[in-house]
């Protein structure tokens, strides 16, 4: 559930993100989505490294 979330937040970041990029390069659309998604995994992936620092600490 935590990491279907996660998926959906890095996404929309990455859209976002993507956006915003359209403003200042000229990507193609194909471009625009693997970056998105790049960004969404690496989001993704800082942010359980972080709540896997956060656990331990904790615990």
């Amino acid at each position: 559930m935590k990491a279907l979330r996660l998926l959906i937040l890095g996404f929309v970041i990455g859209i976002l993100v993507s956006i915003v990029g359209k403003v200042f390069s000229d990507l193609s659309f194909f471009q625009h989505i693997l970056i998105s998604v790049l960004i969404g995994l690496v989001v993704g992936t800082i942010y359980i490294l972080i709540e896997l620092r956060v656990s331990k600490s904790s615990s």
